[in-house]
């Protein structure tokens, strides 16, 4: 049939309301995004997955509306329109309660948008349902081990390691918790193991680094450093053995399918072959802020570096505080030496954004490894403001106190932050530090 996109659009801001027994829930179709924005590919896509989804609805079969509302979202998750997917994946779990994948990738989004608590949830209800799913496993654990919750988090990553799948990401959320227990031997071997199934992970690489660093051997963190700022992070890479995610990644079209098959190049190390990909990606779409980036990293890493400032120039012309370029930059730089530089980055990427958690906590981080402990600790104060249950911070602060010799505002700081994370190991034997340490300076003097 002939489709009107007028119509279309009137439809989706419709709250269509459907029959389900025992408890009718209120399906709210999402809106369409805004399709001259869009590739022709993509367009086409968004138009035949409403004309699904109104005729599944208007047929009232539950299950056949679980599949096109819930692959509507699929098709949101695809081109990063997290809250419009949430929507959908919502109904199709009220609609199709004993499907794993809607509740998974319910949980995938909504952890994403930082709603934990619901993500927990549905984490939970797709393992009752595949209670032998590895990668269920490793969400549920990641998610505790964020909040320092360590006990629930090592359960949960001991069977993820039961799934050959889930090996190399289980034993790096196992180092993870070995740091973070203040342990650095016993994550040193775990996230070396990790990286022999993962050699070029970048968060394995940096992870290891902190735990030389916490044992004191900072060349060898260097070393390491340095290894993770030559490896290639690819967000598809995190999804490798997920079968649900490799689902949406195959939806992309446009110059999305052409990132794809960059990073699958990538993956393959072949350089040439994954530059003429998000080369192809940039004459579809010119404005793809995030594959210009990601064409760039590569150029840097490629010790291309002049093609890399022109592409990374384009970047900050269309938009000047683009946040992943200048954290990228702020990194390397920093490395380098250029350290002057290196802050520059961040600090412009907070003016456009200062209440982003991951940029404040990589200001903390910058200044605490340049030994600027009073400037670590008014960032680290930042960061618990924005995300009170981020352990990291809590962490940092007291370590910024400790330096600064304030032992007794360190005190105060441990103790503040297992008020709100009690279930924390680390900050609680943090806390029983520097209240011997305090003990010790009180009776000096």
């Amino acid at each position: 049939m002939r489709l009107d996109l007028h119509a279309w659009l009137i439809l989706a801001g419709s709250l269509l309301t459907i029959a389900c027994t025992p408890a009718p829930p209120v399906i709210s179709l999402p809106g369409q995004p805004r399709l001259e924005r869009l590739d022709t590919p993509v367009r086409i896509q968004f138009v035949h997955a409403y004309d699904r989804a109104e005729k599944e609805i208007l047929a009232g079969v539950p299950a056949d509306m679980a599949v096109a509302i819930g692959e509507l979202g699929m098709l949101y998750h695809a081109y990063a329109y997290p809250e419009p997917a949430l929507q959908a994946y919502l109904a199709a779990r009220h609609l199709q309660r004993g499907e794993t994948r809607w509740h998974y990738l319910y949980g995938l989004v909504a952890d994403e948008l930082g709603m934990t608590d619901d993500a927990e949830s549905a984490f939970k209800e797709a393992h009752r349902i595949d209670s032998e799913s590895g990668i269920i496993a490793l969400r549920l654990g990641r998610i505790f081990l964020h909040r320092g919750q360590l006990p629930a988090a090592l359960t949960w990553f001991e069977r993820a390691l039961a799934d050959d799948l889930q090996t190399g990401p289980a034993l790096e959320g196992l180092g993870m918790i070995d740091l973070e227990r203040g342990d650095p031997q016993a994550a040193i071997v775990r996230l070396s193991r990790a990286r022999e199934l993962m050699p070029d992970e970048v968060a394995v690489l940096h992870a290891l680094g902190n735990a030389y660093r916490a044992r004191g051997q900072r060349q060898e963190a260097l070393k390491l450093y340095e290894q993770a700022r030559s490896a290639v992070s690819l967000p598809q890479r995190e999804f490798a053995n997920d079968s649900y995610m490799q689902e949406i990644l195959l939806l992309q079209r446009g110059h999305k399918q052409f990132d794809r098959m960059a990073a699958s190049a990538l993956s393959r190390g072949q350089t040439d072959e994954a530059l003429a990909h998000y080369r192809r990606a940039l004459d579809a779409q010119p404005a793809a802020l995030d594959v210009r980036h990601n064409l760039a990293l590569l150029l840097w890493r490629s010790d291309r570096k002049e093609e890399a400032r022109a592409e990374f120039g384009q970047i900050f012309s269309r938009r000047p505080a683009y946040a992943p370029s200048h954290m990228f930059l702020a990194f390397e730089l920093g490395i380098a030496g250029e350290l002057d530089a290196a802050e520059d980055h961040i600090l412009i990427a907070l003016e456009s954004d200062p209440d982003n958690l991951d940029t404040q906590l990589l200001l903390a981080d910058f200044l605490d490894f340049n030994e600027r402990s009073d400037e670590a600790l008014i960032a680290y104060e930042k960061a618990i403001s924005l995300d009170p249950d981020m352990e990291k911070a809590w962490i940092g602060a007291v370590y910024s106190l400790i330096r600064l010799n304030r032992h007794a505002d360190a005190v105060t700081m441990s103790g503040n932050g297992l008020m709100r994370l009690p279930e924390s190991e680390q900050l609680a034997n943090l806390h029983a530090q520097v209240r011997e340490l305090n003990r010790h300076e009180t009776d000096d003097q």
